[in-house]
């Protein structure tokens, strides 16, 4: 008889990445709004609601204003058919909860739906991080209530009966119930699983532990054979959450990262993440036979549409509150199948009102887009299986608008991942260390981009080797690591059940 399932989730960090979620509502008290005025604050206005009310306490607890119910109870009723769930997060709230309780007690009433207080998650001090952290948790409720649902149902079909744990980010474990309350505590739940199943695949006590997956690349450092871990929270996609984790580089960049190009036509990898191309024809042989009839018909290398489809997710738990008849439109739109974007846009008169709502779509985990990746670049060039016709196809529309062959382009992409997930294993080790590089500097840049170029034009040369390993797992790994690892002049380890380490 299974004594417990523990499930490690890497559905958080990625959901941060990819700025997935459903909308929130957040509730400020006691706050002053320019206080609170930040690029952080700024992101999570983009999707949410942030509203302001009197109340909160000092820094002894003594209350300095009370708080304003009668507001709670009119943002609770204007906003509960918009959003899917409540932050709450009171100026000191840490030193005195009793504000963030009255006010979760009179939203839960009214509105029945889930609520999360700041002082619940962390008593750190800094309030407007604190207030960051809330409301991503919130955002993060229903798709790990998705999450939770569909195992727990995979259980009792396997006719398992056993609690279901869930890995937090410090490789702590916490029951599920918890874990639905709480999922922004499974921040790095993921690489926290896949660093120690690193350790016990290679032995290895001091390690750069890279785990690629699909959305992310995740940098952990072993150190005295445990992996290093940040008390004071997470950086994940510029987020800091206040939750201790295992301490961890994040980049959107993974095995079904969307390739694009930026204005300049350099290679774009990420950080969303799409269905490969080489994949999807599987199930739905016509998106094949779209790409063969737009490679065929395309006379504009410019048109960004052809060579990406839209697919609905079946997500029955996916909170529904603030969907529009044109969000409904483009679902109905979706109900037989796969449809190109380029034929999705044409129905409409108003192009730009459609790309709005279908990146609304996917930000909740509706609809996901099918696109040229590196994992259809790796098929292409056979590296790994997959529909290879309908990868080079992919390639294809991109490598035009920058007059390349196609497999040239895809051995672009390659190198492009390589060299990015070099730089991360950089950026570990300088953080490591305490050193902070500057991103606006020309010097910091130059002299990194002239070390893992491979260069040797120019007057001088710069190089680097790192004192330890790598350690590599994750499933497309064996694609990049080799090439990465030679440009840091590292050895690396790619164990025996790289894929599986994060399970084991």
């Amino acid at each position: 008889k299974s004594q417990l399932v523990s499930l490690s989730t890497t559905l958080a960090h990625n959901a941060i990445v990819e700025g997935h979620g459903n909308p929130v509502c957040l509730i400020l008290i006691g706050y002053d709004p320019e206080f609170v005025k930040g690029s952080n604050f700024e992101r999570i206005r983009s999707k949410n609601t942030i509203i302001h009310v009197r109340g909160g306490h000092d820094l002894y607890g003594n209350e300095q204003e009370p708080l304003d119910l009668d507001a709670i109870k009119q943002i609770a009723l204007e906003n509960k058919t918009k959003i899917s769930a409540f932050a709450i997060s009171a100026y000191f709230g840490v030193m005195n909860p009793s504000h963030e309780l009255k006010a979760k007690q009179v939203v839960r009433n009214l509105t029945g739906l889930p609520v999360t207080c700041g002082h619940e998650l962390t008593s750190n001090l800094n309030a407007p991080v604190r207030a960051v952290t809330t409301a991503l948790n919130g955002r993060l409720i229903s798709l790990m209530q998705y999450l939770i649902v569909s195992v727990q149902n995979v259980m009792a079909d396997s006719n398992i009966q056993a609690p279901l744990m869930i890995v937090k980010g410090d490789g702590s474990l916490i029951n599920a119930q918890l874990a639905l309350e709480r999922p922004i505590e499974t921040i790095m739940s993921g690489p926290a699983a896949s660093v120690v199943g690193a350790k016990f695949l290679t032995d290895c006590t001091e390690a750069f532990v890279v785990d690629m997956g699909g959305t992310t690349t995740d940098i952990a450092v072993l150190e005295n054979g445990f992996p290093v871990v940040n008390e004071s929270g997470s950086m994940v996609d510029g987020f800091r959450a206040m939750i201790k984790a295992v301490d961890t580089c994040t980049e959107g960049l993974g095995g079904d990262s969307e390739v694009t190009l930026d204005v300049n036509s350099d290679i774009i990898v990420g950080p969303r993440r799409v269905i490969p191309l080489c994949s999807i024809t599987k199930d739905y042989p016509q998106v094949l036979e779209e790409l063969k009839k737009q490679h065929h018909l395309n006379q504009s290398p410019t048109n960004s549409f052809l060579g990406r489809f839209l697919l609905k997710q079946n997500h029955a738990l996916v909170n529904l509150s603030g969907i529009h008849d044109r969000h409904q439109e483009v679902l109905d739109h979706l109900d037989e199948g796969p449809v190109s974007l380029a034929k999705l846009v044409s129905k409409s008169s108003f192009p730009s009102l459609y790309l709005r709502c279908i990146d609304d779509l996917i930000g909740r985990g509706l609809v996901v887009f099918s696109a040229f990746t590196p994992t259809d670049a790796a098929c292409a060039l056979g590296i790994c299986e997959g529909d290879a016709e309908a990868a080079l196809l992919g390639a294809s529309f991109i490598a035009k608008k920058i007059r390349i062959e196609s497999k040239q382009f895809c051995e672009k992409v390659k190198q492009q991942v390589s060299k990015r997930i070099a730089e991360e294993i950089l950026n570990s080790a300088f953080y490591n260390e305490g050193i902070s590089t500057n991103p606006k500097s020309q010097l910091d840049n130059h002299l990194i981009n002239r070390a893992l170029s491979n260069s040797e034009s120019g007057s001088f040369s710069v190089s680097f080797s790192m004192n330890h390993p790598i350690v590599a797992i994750g499933a497309p790994v064996e694609t990049y690591l080799p090439q990465a690892a030679a440009l840091l002049k590292s050895p690396y380890f790619i164990p025996e059940h790289a894929d599986g380490a994060n399970a084991i």
